[in-house]
């Protein structure tokens, strides 16, 4: 008797625990299903409301009439008892209730609630500067977003209001080009479009392709000279040591030294801020064996080096050559020098890394920058890039250019730009910035100069240029965050 009552209660247990579990399993569906229903709901309301059969205040939300921007029929209107009508093109479905006037008919502005006349919505003016929020649809505001009309089973996609009718197709479905003509075959048009924009100055099938995060990979293999001015050194660790002789390192362990830099020079005075730069990184080259440090070549009119330690560090192996023509700048009698040394050493080079960061003295900026424009006629056809700790400069021959922009610097909003000087630049097509030029543009000083500028969130930048072009852009988040970047971006 007492097993059998045993018995009886383990089952009413357990039949008490299924039971709870199903109520659970069912409230749990009636969840999801409520929710289901709600956003379903919601979006029947937003339907009505994009299909005009939902009245708001004394205005009603069609898709069938014609803006004066000439909507397509799939596009969002607000139209009033007068036949009036706003576009609410670049919005989502979920927020055109804000977009619906207020009870004393104005529009009010997002982030500032400032109160604007309710026909102001879009109509290329920016009236809410703070967040764009009236001109959802055009690039009449900087900070503004527009929302790309995807169908509803893809994924929302936005792009900055700057890039609204700019000539290139940003949004997969086209909707941001809207004052363009749609084409069928879109993305195809547009790179064939994009190909000819790019060749509109004087055609060049070859392409300078430059890349500067090979000055910073440690495990690139492009050989290159280092030459160091008479400028202050502001660079930060020992990245300069890794740029003038390369260490691969494998688990904490030196597995073994390449000598990338196939020459190394110091010119007059950049002698002394080597030397300097060394003792903070805790190298006595004077009273030490680090003969790897020592230069091939010192050059100058050794006006601003002492004498003993030029003759010190002609006995550890370097090569002094004095010159003193004073029509050539000493950077300008290095490269000079240094053309000499690699053609009777039989060097070949790609690049020349120097070093010249701004010393405060305007005569000498400028006079780097004409040795620079010159050095084609000294060096031939090797890029020369100027390199200052915060900044990379060089110059963009006549033709096409490639620049490869590290993701580091796309994502920090880097500035770049782009300087006619010594002649104006009256042919330039670029690609790739947030504000690009095209072929009616002119660039000259006392009219235009591309100072300022930033990246479109591209990792590469076009320039073809019928003139040469000073091209210079910012390094910080790259030079801060080198080691992190390199160990992720290696190649």
């Amino acid at each position: 008797m007492k097993t059998e009552i045993s018995w009886k209660r383990r089952f009413t247990r357990k039949k008490l625990k299924y039971t709870l579990i199903c109520v659970f399993i069912v409230a749990i569906i009636f969840v999801f299903h409520q929710l289901i229903y709600f956003k379903q709901l919601n979006q029947a309301i937003v339907g009505k409301l994009i299909g005009g059969s939902v009245r708001t205040s004394n205005h009603i939300v069609s898709s069938k009439a014609n803006s004066k921007w000439n909507e397509p029929l799939h596009s969002k209107l607000l139209r009033d008892k007068e036949g009036r009508t706003v576009s609410l093109r670049g919005t989502r479905d979920q927020d055109i209730s804000k977009y619906l006037p207020n009870t004393r008919g104005k529009f009010v502005c997002f982030t500032s609630k400032d109160e604007i006349d309710f026909f102001k919505i879009n109509d290329n003016y920016c009236d809410c500067p703070l967040d764009g929020s009236d001109e959802p649809g055009t690039n009449a505001c900087n900070n503004g977003v527009f929302n790309c009309e995807l169908p509803p089973f893809q994924s929302i996609v936005k792009i900055p209001s700057y890039k609204v009718n700019d000539g290139y197709c940003d949004c997969c479905d086209g909707s941001d080009e809207w004052a363009e003509v749609k084409l069928p075959h879109l993305s195809n048009v547009l790179k064939k479009h994009k190909s000819k924009l790019i060749m509109q100055c004087e055609p060049n099938s070859d392409t300078t392709v430059w890349d500067p995060f090979q000055i910073f990979n440690y495990h690139t293999h492009h050989k290159y000279a280092v030459v160091i001015l008479n400028s202050p050194l502001y660079w930060k660790d020992d990245i300069l040591l890794q740029i003038w002789k390369r260490v691969f390192v494998n688990n904490n362990l030196i597995k073994s030294v390449c000598y990338l830099a196939q020459v190394n020079v110091t010119v007059d005075g950049g002698t002394c801020k080597w030397l300097r730069y060394l003792e903070e990184q805790g190298i006595d080259l004077l009273n030490e064996n680090h003969t790897e440090y020592v230069p091939n070549l010192i050059t100058g009119d050794m006006d601003s080096c002492s004498p003993l330690i030029l003759e010190k560090l002609r006995s550890m192996g370097a090569m002094i050559i004095k010159t003193p023509d004073q029509d050539h700048t000493d950077y300008t009698k290095a490269l000079f020098e240094l053309g000499k040394y690699v053609k009777k050493k039989n060097v070949k080079l790609n690049r020349i890394y120097v070093f010249a960061d701004t010393s405060g003295r305007f005569d000498h900026i400028m006079g780097n920058i004409n040795t620079l424009y010159k050095s084609d006629k000294i060096i031939g056809s090797i890029q020369v890039i100027h390199l200052a700790s915060n900044s990379l400069t060089w110059i963009l021959r006549p033709g096409l250019h490639s620049i490869i922009i590290p993701k580091i610097l796309v994502q920090n909003n880097s500035w770049c730009g782009l300087l006619p000087i010594g002649t104006p630049v009256n042919c330039i097509v670029t690609t790739g910035l947030k504000w690009n030029l095209n072929k009616e543009t002119q660039l000259q000083f006392g009219s235009l100069v591309s100072s300022s500028n930033t990246y479109d969130n591209c990792s590469e930048v076009t320039i073809n240029t019928e003139s040469p072009v000073t091209w210079s852009m910012g390094i910080e988040p790259l030079q801060k965050n080198i080691n992190n970047y390199i160990s992720s971006n290696a190649y």
